[in-house]
C-alpha cells in the first residue's frame, strides 16, 4: 500500500505539485562520457525504502558548471547528456524545494 501511495505522489509530483515526500536523487551518480556521445540523466524522488521506488523520472531543472563541457536535452523524461568537450562537469537539478549534484567526465575519443 506505501508503494503505491509513493507511485501516486510521485506522479503528481512530475505534473508540477510540490507536495512529495523524498529525496531528490539523479541517477547516474557520476559517469564518464566520450565527447560526441551520449548517456541519460534522470533525476527522481527516493522515499529511502531501498525499493525501487524511483521508477518515474521527475521534472527539474537543471544547471551546468561550467557550460560548454556536455549538452543536456529532455528526451522522454529524462535527460540526454552529449559530451561536447574535454574535461569535468557539474550538474545540479532543482525542485521540489531540494538540489542534487551529479559530477559528468568527458574523455577525448
Amino acid at each position: 500500500m506505501r508503494s503505491a501511495l509513493f507511485v501516486a505522489l510521485t506522479l503528481f509530483g512530475a505534473c508540477g505539485g510540490d507536495d512529495v515526500s523524498g529525496t531528490l536523487t539523479l541517477k547516474p551518480d557520476s559517469t564518464t562520457v566520450v565527447v560526441n556521445q551520449t548517456t541519460f540523466l534522470t533525476a527522481y524522488l527516493n522515499d529511502g525504502t531501498g525499493s525501487g521506488s524511483a521508477v518515474t523520472p521527475v521534472d527539474v531543472s537543471y544547471a551546468m558548471d561550467p557550460m560548454g563541457i556536455i549538452s543536456l536535452t529532455p528526451h522522454n523524461g529524462i535527460q540526454l547528456v552529449t559530451g561536447l568537450a574535454v574535461g569535468n562537469v557539474v550538474v545540479t537539478a532543482s525542485g521540489f524545494g531540494q538540489t542534487a549534484k551529479v559530477g559528468f567526465t568527458v574523455v577525448s575519443p
